[in-house]
This record gives structure tokens, C-alpha cells and sequence, in this order.
């Protein structure tokens, strides 16, 4: 069901026995908490796929500049396509660069391929453009525009709504303070939550995914 921030942290104090005053966790402590869940099981699950957001899935390529910031939000790429071409641009490592196109830093054209982004803040296209264009992406994202009001909702889809409350009681016992430390009940609501979600992948596994699969991406239909 559908659950904006009031009910979820309404919920989190019934189940922590936190309702009466005076709380353990104030109300900024636990929205804090399901803003935290929302990015993980974003992030855990790919739960946010977006195409259509202009700041967040379009780039504006200018002639002579090769590298692009990416949208904060942004988790990973899953397609890409440029002014509008069927042709999907292939995915390349630096490495897979330095030895099939030997100094390729210094060349110029139309770009027929990205560097793939280790940390997710730029994108590189090469060779580098000698024409202005559009980059159009297809991302998986954060939320934008995180919780704040008792009437915001989750981006992510009301069938996992409920779920989040596992990582913002994970985070509840993990607040310093006497009454509410608990490092194994936190670690139980954290492997709850992997449960649901998935583990989050760290960057080793980032890249050995890239190396297993595909080098092509799917360009937007």
C-alpha cells in the first residue's frame, strides 16, 4: 500500500515502542532513516528507470568537449543514443581504449563510443565530437526529490513501500546511545532488507559485471 512519510514514521514508532514522548528518535532522526531505505533499495534494486527526466537523462554535446558531468542521481547507464540514431554507441573500458585505438585522447570525430563511468559522475565520449548534439540516456536513479513533508510519498513503487521500514529500523539501533544501540538487532533488520532488496553492490562488483556482460548497450527505442 500506498505510504507517505507521516504513516511510515507513525509505523516505525509503533514497532520500535517509540510512541510515547519522550521519543528515542526524533522525527528528523527517522525521516532521515526512510530517506536513507528509499536511496538503498533504489540503488539495491534498480528501481528507478528513467528516460524521460530532461536534467537527468539528456546532455547537450558540444563540438571539441569529450566528457560530460552526469546527474547526481544517477546509479548506472542502460542505454544510450546519440541526435536521435538507431546505432547504438558501443561501451569501452579505458583500457579496452588504449589497446584498440592507440592514442585515442587525441582523436576526433563523430563518437560511435562512451568510456564507461567507474564512479558514475562523467560520461566520455570518443572520439571526441566534432558537432554539437544530444546525448539522450536511459539511467537507473535515486529519488529526486527526497522526503520531507508527512504527506510525501516514495518514489519507488507502493508495493515496496512498506518494506523500507526494515532499514529505518537498522538504522534506529545504530544510533549511539544507550537505550537504543543494538548492533545484532540492527543486523537483523539489515539482512531483512537485503532480503528484500538485494545486497548493494559495491564497485568490484560494478566492475566485474561490466567485464561479464555485453559491451554494447541498447539504444532507445
Amino acid at each position: 500500500c500506498v505510504m507517505n512519510l507521516g504513516e511510515s514514521r507513525a509505523e516505525y514508532r509503533r514497532l520500535m515502542f517509540d510512541e510515547a514522548a519522550p521519543h528515542l528518535w526524533s522525527d528528523s532522526e527517522v525521516d532521515s532513516y526512510f530517506r536513507e531505505a528509499e536511496n538503498e533499495a533504489a540503488v539495491r534494486a534498480k528501481l528507478i528507470q528513467d528516460e524521460t527526466t530532461p536534467d537527468v537523462c539528456e546532455i547537450a554535446v558540444v563540438a571539441g568537449t569529450h566528457t560530460y558531468a552526469l546527474h547526481p542521481s544517477i546509479c548506472g547507464i542502460y542505454r544510450v543514443k546519440l541526435d536521435g540514431e538507431p546505432q547504438p554507441m558501443a561501451r569501452k573500458s579505458r583500457d579496452e581504449l588504449d589497446t584498440e585505438y592507440p592514442g585515442w585522447e587525441g582523436q576526433h570525430g563523430k563518437p560511435q563510443i562512451f568510456l564507461e563511468p567507474n564512479d558514475i559522475r562523467n560520461i566520455r565520449l570518443f572520439p571526441t565530437p566534432v558537432n554539437d548534439g544530444v546525448v539522450r540516456l536511459v539511467v537507473w536513479r535515486l529519488p529526486i526529490s527526497p522526503m520531507t513533508a508527512d504527506t510525501d510519498t516514495p518514489e519507488i513503487h507502493q508495493q515496496y513501500h512498506y518494506r523500507l521500514i526494515d532499514w529505518a529500523r537498522r538504522c534506529g539501533y545504530l544510533k549511539q546511545d544507550t537505550e537504543t544501540y543494538d548492533p545484532a538487532a540492527a543486523q537483523r533488520f539489515e539482512l531483512s532488507f537485503e532480503a528484500s532488496f538485494g545486497v548493494r553492490p559495491d564497485a568490484n562488483v560494478r566492475r566485474k559485471r561490466r567485464e561479464n556482460r555485453s559491451r554494447v548497450v541498447r539504444y532507445a527505442e
